[in-house]
């Protein structure tokens, strides 16, 4: 049973998506939970709502992950409202361009870039000082199986910026697993959010058919992962990549 009273979560971009279901989940199990939002009060507000009407604690925190001093100020809000962060889920992303690679311009991955690389530095290095005072702290970047084995076409700059954030965590791991501060990895398969939002129904259904489960991911699944590795259950675990996909990408 995972025990997370007292805990506090900071979840980035939480505002919908794999984001919303991870703060709703952890809030239900009992961490208090700061929900990062850019731009999407209501969501953010809405999501509080629902973990409040659970039982549970939680916070809309405003910040742009690019922005170092709002991301201090974020975690600043969240230590004083409650003592500590002891979780970080890095799950901001940004706008995906879907075109071929040389309709790109360097903005489409810089844009990318920003919010998946330089948000996860500035949310790690507010949040590390306090983990390192408290000797403990989980920190969980989602991935995604695109950086992984063969990517598919028109999405160069997203698997781009995944797989620099992959190294970056791998990175983290090596250098603050003795200090008692897990970072580990979730890569989830296609999940139905917005990144699959604008694609036709047939071929969502010929992605289903393709998954040895013949379903694409919900936000719950990958939700349930980031779970386990924010908690205790998991604490002999870091540098890790839990692949979230059905069966459908084997590591």
């Amino acid at each position: 049973m995972i025990d997370s009273a007292g805990r506090v979560a900071i979840v980035t971009g939480a505002s919908r998506g794999i984001g919303a279901a991870t703060a709703r989940l952890l809030g239900e199990s009992g961490f208090t939970v700061g929900v990062n939002y850019l731009s999407m009060a209501d969501s953010a507000q809405e999501v509080v709502a629902e973990i409040e009407a659970a039982g549970g604690r939680a916070l809309a925190l405003q910040a742009d992950v690019r922005d170092q001093a709002s991301v201090e100020k974020m975690v600043r809000a969240t230590q004083e409202a409650y003592g500590s962060v002891d979780v970080l889920v890095n799950n901001a992303m940004g706008e995906l361009p879907s075109k071929p690679f040389n309709e790109l311009v360097w903005e489409d991955f810089q844009l990318l870039l920003d919010v998946q690389v330089h948000g996860t530095v500035n949310c790690c290095q507010a949040v590390l000082p306090l983990m390192e005072s408290q000797g403990l702290g989980s920190i969980v970047n989602i991935i995604s199986t695109y950086a992984l084995g063969t990517p598919p076409a028109r999405m160069s700059a997203y698997v781009t910026a995944k797989s620099a954030l992959l190294g970056l965590t791998k990175v983290l791991a090596v250098e603050y697993t003795a200090r008692g501060i897990r970072v580990n990895m979730v890569s989830p398969g296609p999940t139905e959010t917005d990144l699959l939002g604008s694609l036709p129904d047939r071929v969502k259904q010929v992605m289903a058919a393709q998954n040895p489960m013949k379903r694409l991911g919900k936000p719950e699944d990958c939700a349930r992962t980031v779970l386990f590795l924010a908690s205790d259950e998991s604490e002999y675990m870091s540098g890790a990549n839990l692949v979230v996909s059905g069966g459908q990408v084997i590591l």
